[in-house]
Parts: C-alpha cells; structure tokens; sequence
C-alpha cells in the first residue's frame, strides 16, 4: 500500500549558507575519498529535524567536523581550537546568516578516514527555520 503525500519541500540544503574560514577545505557532505585537511566536514547531527512546539518551525541539528592531520600532534590541537572558535565567531557576527546557533564543541578524537588518520572535533550547530508543511 502506497501512501501519498500532497507536500512540496523546495528548501535550499541551510548548511549551504554557513561561513567559509580562510585557509580551511569545507565539505559539504561526508567525502567517500582522503580529506584534505584542515577542513570542516558538514553533516547532520541526531536527530536530525525535530518539530517545535511553534507551529511550522523546525530545528534541525548539524555537526561541523573540522579536522588535522593526526601528526599535527599539539599544533593540530590548537588548529581545531582556532577553527571552532572562528566558526563561532562567524556565527555571531551580525552578517551571519539567520537560524544558526552554536551549541558547543565535542572531544578531540581520532578517526580513519579513506585509510588515513585524522584528529577531530564535532561542533555541534542548530538550524530554526519556518515551513510551510
């Protein structure tokens, strides 16, 4: 049995609209391949969309993975400090685009990724927007 729903969605992908950081790769999507760090890896967090007690406001959750080499050792540190800390501080600037919040910054971890090591943290953002479904 088929269901059907009579709901049209045209929304732009919101993680589109975040900040570039000078000197950083951004991926908007986890890449199948090597990551060419640093970079910000965009994804969405869990759960992903929830339903605000506002009529036809949705809250959507997103983590930015930026990401060092893992032999960057305490430089690679101070690197994802400095890139969380600017993507913060894109957030608040007044020409920051509208929705996003910055909700915090993870651990430091290690992951493998393409066959190669990296050190990583997950900032954790929030996007509010307004639908029409």
């Amino acid at each position: 049995m088929a269901i059907a729903y009579d709901v049209e969605v045209e929304v732009a992908p919101p993680w589109l609209s975040l900040p570039l950081l000078g000197g950083v790769n951004v991926y908007w999507s986890p890449p199948s391949g090597p990551i060419v760090a640093p970079a910000i890896v965009y994804r969405p967090d869990q759960p992903w969309i929830e339903r605000q007690a506002t009529y036809k406001v949705w809250r959507e959750l997103y983590v930015a993975v930026c990401v060092v080499p893992a032999s960057s050792g305490p430089d690679g540190v101070a690197k994802l400090y400095e890139m969380a800390l600017t993507l913060k501080a894109a957030l608040d600037a007044p020409d920051a685009p509208a929705g996003w919040d910055w909700l915090g910054v993870g651990g430091i971890v290690e992951v493998d990724q393409a066959g190669l090591r990296y050190l990583a943290a997950a900032v954790r953002l929030s996007f509010n927007a307004e639908y029409d479904t």
